[in-house]
């Protein structure tokens, strides 16, 4: 039995609804094409992000529970869908440490 393929869906978290709604629409697009899209945000309230993004400082997430779900969908996807669309300086390191 196979599985189907699986991406996880990188990016700058801010708190602009732009990064959560790009993940949203792609998810579905992937979804119709029997792809699983994976988000680093499901299951995380948008109330959480702080100034600084989706921090590891956050004490509404907890940098442990952050950082080993992530790493943990990045292993298991077959691949990485990021969107990088603010410009220098605002970079996201989390994004860049996925890649």
């Amino acid at each position: 039995m196979t599985r189907a393929p699986v991406i996880y869906l990188g990016g700058p978290i801010t708190g602009d609804p732009r990064d959560w709604a790009w993940r949203f629409e792609a998810g579905k697009l992937l979804a119709a094409a029997g792809v699983v899209a994976l988000s680093p945000l499901r299951g995380k309230p948008p109330e959480a992000v702080t100034p600084g993004g989706y921090g590891l400082d956050n004490p509404a997430v907890g940098p442990r529970a952050l950082t080993w779900r992530d790493k943990a969908d990045i292993d298991l996807s077959d691949g990485l869908l990021i969107h990088l669309p603010y410009l220098p300086p605002r970079q996201a390191i989390g994004t860049w440490t996925e890649l």
